[in-house]
């Protein structure tokens, strides 16, 4: 369940799930997503809560195609793959996302990467499938090309040495690929520990413990502390390291509490997690507000409910707020949203912010 503003994309998805400035996702050549020439409307309706639109959507990204044009078939396999408004056609959807990952089409290389990955349509090809990641994380301005990619990293039979391996987890985690942010930030702090981690990725350890703490990683918001408070990776910042303790002692790290704080409850087992946000940026501060929402609106020990919100803040103006998932929680979280009155003080800019509140998470990509 995604809101419909996330989810108007027609992608592949390869399944399950800081700052920019930790990985370079710098398109190249290649273009970055744009609008098709196709009914906007007919396509949130097919992809939301109409699909008996799906056969006129798909006939629209079939004339596209047959134009010429690479992200309409792009956008068309992964319809022809899965059998939306029309039939099932494994081949022939990895035939069209070959030949448009080829022509440029971001859509088109997040959609080989799953089929190729899988072996449908085709012969099963790890490689080929990681190199239209690559160009499909770098390009795309959503997380799931990111998050196809770092599924082929994932792949035990999957080699890649080094530092080609470290790049591609750079790369997945900074489009918010939250397994590759994990695997990474073990990697790198487990060197660090051990002393062999050498003093110029120092800020990148730092860069990928900020992003982990903001996806609710305890460990993480911790060492983000550690390392801010030392200096390690960066400049010493009093008022992060406060941010990020204060963020580990509301995820359960009693060690993190201070000045009468207290870990939440322990069934709690995650709290907000920022999926993505515009500006790329430093949102413990934000996400410290929302959990004390979302502390009051779902504290029962069993509770597998989730939500997707999405928060748009600008100066001047009223915040927007929509959400998708359990109604009571929603109805809840929205009589104790923080910032009903106006965006957050010192806001320099409009900023749109993706959030989930789970419970019970599963396996991240």
């Amino acid at each position: 369940m995604r809101l419909t503003t996330i989810l108007i994309a027609v992608l592949l998805v390869a399944g399950g799930d800081g700052r920019r400035a930790i990985g370079d996702r710098t398109a190249g050549p290649l273009p970055r997503e744009t609008a098709l020439p196709d009914d906007q409307a007919l396509k949130r309706a097919c992809l939301g809560d109409d699909p008996t639109q799906c056969p006129t959507y798909r006939a629209a990204l079939e004339s596209m195609c047959e134009r010429g044009d690479a992200e309409g078939c792009g956008r068309l396999a992964s319809l022809v793959a899965e059998g939306i408004g029309g039939p099932t056609d494994l081949v022939r959807a990895r035939a069209l996302a070959t030949d448009a990952c080829a022509k440029g089409s971001l859509f088109g290389c997040s959609n080989l990467v799953v089929l190729a990955k899988n072996g449908e349509g085709g012969p099963r090809d790890l490689q080929e499938a990681y190199r239209a990641g690559l160009i499909a994380c770098k390009g795309m301005d959503t997380p799931v090309g990111c998050r196809n990619l770092s599924s082929v990293l994932h792949k035990e039979d999957f080699v890649l040495g080094e530092p080609e391996r470290r790049a591609a987890l750079t790369l997945a985690c900074s489009g918010f690929a939250v397994r590759s942010c994990d695997t990474l930030g073990d990697y790198l702090a487990d060197l660090y520990i051990e002393g062999q981690l050498p003093e110029e990725a120092y800020p990148l350890l730092r860069g990928v413990s900020l992003r982990l703490c903001q996806f609710g990683r305890r460990a993480a918001c911790s060492n983000l502390g550690h390392l801010v408070r030392n200096g390690i990776g960066g400049a010493r910042d009093d008022e992060l390291v406060e941010r990020a303790y204060r963020r580990a002692c509301h995820l359960g790290d009693a060690p993190s509490c201070v000045a009468g704080q207290a870990p939440r409850d322990a069934h709690i087992r995650t709290w907000p997690q920022l999926i993505a946000a515009t500006d790329g940026g430093d949102h413990l501060d934000r996400l410290n507000e929302l959990e004390n929402a979302w502390s009051v609106c779902s504290s029962e020990p069993d509770d597998d409910r989730e939500v997707h919100v999405e928060i748009t803040l600008a100066p001047d103006r009223a915040p927007v707020l929509r959400a998708e998932g359990a109604q009571p929680i929603i109805e809840c979280f929205q009589t104790r949203f923080p910032w009903r009155d106006g965006a957050p003080a010192a806001l320099p800019a409009e900023l749109t912010l993706h959030v989930e509140y789970r419970l019970n998470t599963p396996e991240d990509p």
